[in-house]
């Protein structure tokens, strides 16, 4: 029965594998020879509770549900693929997505729903969609850091709804809508920037979320549905905008009343173990202008504390909120013990 099957050798004469051939092989593992093959059909390995080692490196169409429900972590996926479609890779194990190097791809809805070991989403330059689809990464609830590169103009309905681990969130230039429940839910989002080419935000887009901060990069205030923020929102977060005066006399955005403030830059200071880090005498202290992506500080090497482990920056912002911001690291002091040979 299909329960006993561990691994598969697939022929290496053959381009597809047919609809739902493998579904419910809950103790496949392994399946060899599938770099040979370029279209994964409807539900081929839908609820392979163990498969892992599969190579889809040839892989031009990925149809619906044709992974879902597998462990599949990271697949490498063929620069030329084609298609991603519905649920293709929902409820999978994998940990890592980037599209990069995938041009003129088509992304289905739901295509990535409920991955909840996705911590890491690279969209590049190349992925030519005009959108990010409709509940494309709902209940990720692992994902915490998102690059979007790619010239897309609209967030769509629930596509970050329910990622329980997204901190903050730079959407790039070029997008112009932020559609229904886009961030719904997000409850650990603290900071946001709206960039200057957003012409609308619609209805419950932040609802659920505990925002500190919000970065308005439009001169003229975008169209705002009133509940696209709850009310917490309105009264607690900070709102940094280019026109005090014009944010405040347009509603809704009015009901942020006095927590509308000019954009200006702050300070953004590198501490390692408790003091200023430093750089051949030069201290990592920056004024940066608030929303202004934040590039990645490098590892510290310090030779005096070479066999010890770094700590990792904390606290690093994708953008710069609108307020200073202290990143901290250390080096990891660990215990070394020698023992005595008494048995001479």
């Amino acid at each position: 029965g299909k329960g006993s099957i561990h691994s598969i050798t697939l022929p290496t004469n053959i381009a597809v594998v047919d609809t739902a051939t493998f579904r419910g092989c809950k103790d496949l593992w392994e399946v060899k020879n599938f770099d040979k093959i370029t279209h994964a059909r409807d539900s081929v390995f839908q609820n392979c509770a163990n498969l892992d080692k599969i190579d889809l490196s040839n892989v031009v169409i990925i149809d619906t549900l044709a992974f879902s429900g597998c462990k599949t972590r990271r697949p490498v996926l063929s620069s030329q693929l084609d298609s991603i479609n519905y649920q293709a890779f929902a409820n999978t194990g994998i940990d890592t997505l980037k599209l990069a190097r995938v041009s003129d791809i088509y992304l289905d809805d739901e295509a990535f729903k409920g991955c909840a070991n996705l911590t890491t989403v690279v969209i590049g330059d190349k992925y030519s969609s005009e959108s990010l689809p409709t509940r494309a990464f709902w209940n990720c609830t692992a994902l915490n850091r998102v690059t979007l590169e790619a010239s897309i103009k609209s967030i769509h309905e629930g596509a970050f709804k329910g990622c329980t681990s997204l901190t903050t969130f730079v959407i790039p230039e070029g997008v112009e809508t932020l559609s229904r429940e886009a961030f719904m839910g997000c409850n650990k989002l603290r900071n946001i920037t709206i960039p200057s080419t957003v012409k609308n935000i619609r209805d419950k887009a932040f609802a659920g979320d505990t925002l500190q901060s919000i970065t308005a990069m439009p001169n003229t205030p975008p169209g705002l549905i009133e509940n696209a923020f709850i009310s917490e929102t309105y009264d607690n977060a900070k709102l940094y905008v280019n026109d005090v005066d014009l944010y405040k006399s347009k509603n809704p955005w009015s009901k942020f009343g006095s927590n509308i403030q000019a954009n200006g830059k702050h300070t953004l200071k590198y501490m390692l173990n408790g003091e200023v880090y430093k750089t051949d005498g030069t201290a990592h202290t920056f004024q940066e202008m608030v929303g202004e992506a934040i590039e990645p500080m490098p590892e510290p090497i310090d030779p005096a504390n070479e066999n010890r482990e770094f700590s990792g920056w904390q606290g690093e912002p994708e953008s710069m909120p609108g307020k200073d911001v202290e990143v901290t690291g250390k080096f990891k002091y660990e215990l070394k013990f020698s023992y005595a040979d008494d048995s001479e």
